[in-house]
């Protein structure tokens, strides 16, 4: 499964006292790409938990995050439209 991650999934993912934390877990070993997030949800995220290094070591520990500008230029590089 891939997709797009948002900050709630985000910090409950990091957060093991979130009360999603579970779910959070749950649909994480459901990811076999790496998730799309755009800079403000990562930027959100980093200000909710307060603590970049979470953010990067779930990027580190296979639940990578892709930048969503990066995966429009590639889309754009190899002819996709987006907003078909």
């Amino acid at each position: 499964m891939n997709g797009i991650a948002d900050t709630d999934y985000l910090v409950a993912l990091a957060n093991s006292r979130d009360g999603h934390h579970g779910w959070a877990m749950r649909v994480s070993e459901q990811v076999t790409e790496p998730l799309l997030a755009c800079e403000p949800v990562l930027a959100e995220t980093v200000f909710h938990l307060r603590n970049a290094g979470l953010v990067l070591e779930n990027g580190r520990s296979g639940r990578a995050l892709e930048s969503f500008r990066e995966w429009c230029a590639w889309a754009r590089l190899f002819g996709h439209d987006l907003y078909r």
